[in-house]
C-alpha cells in the first residue's frame, strides 16, 4: 500500500481511526510504546527510543488528542509518556481550557 505523506498537525480522518495509516509507528513493535518497568534507566532508554518514532510522525497531535479522549494511561503516545499522571493532567487540563 502506498501511503501519501500528509503536512504535520492535526488530521481530520474521515474515519475515527484512519490517521493511523499515515503513523510512523503503524510498522513498529508496539511493545515500544509501552516500556516495561525493568529498571529507570531502561525505561527512559525505551521512552527516548519511542519518542524518536513520534518525532518524525505526521499525525503526533491527532495521536496525542486521541489518547487524551480515549483516557490512556499508559504508554507512548505523541512522544509523551502517559505513565506520568503530571503528563496526562496537563494534557486532560489544555482540552479542557480549549
Amino acid at each position: 500500500m502506498t501511503v501519501t505523506p500528509i503536512p504535520r498537525g492535526s488530521y481530520a480522518a474521515a474515519e475515527p481511526d484512519e490517521w493511523r495509516i499515515y503513523a510512523v509507528c503503524r510498522d513498529a513493535d508496539p511493545d515500544l510504546f509501552f516500556p516495561d518497568e525493568s529498571t529507570t534507566a531502561q525505561r527512559r532508554a525505551s521512552v527516548e527510543h519511542a519518542r524518536r518514532h513520534c518525532n518524525q510522525c505526521p499525525v503526533a497531535r491527532t495521536c496525542l488528542d486521541q489518547a487524551i479522549a480515549r483516557g490512556e494511561n499508559f504508554g507512548i503516545w505523541a512522544g509523551h509518556d502517559f505513565k506520568d499522571s503530571a503528563v496526562r493532567t496537563r494534557f486532560q487540563q489544555e482540552t479542557q481550557a480549549a
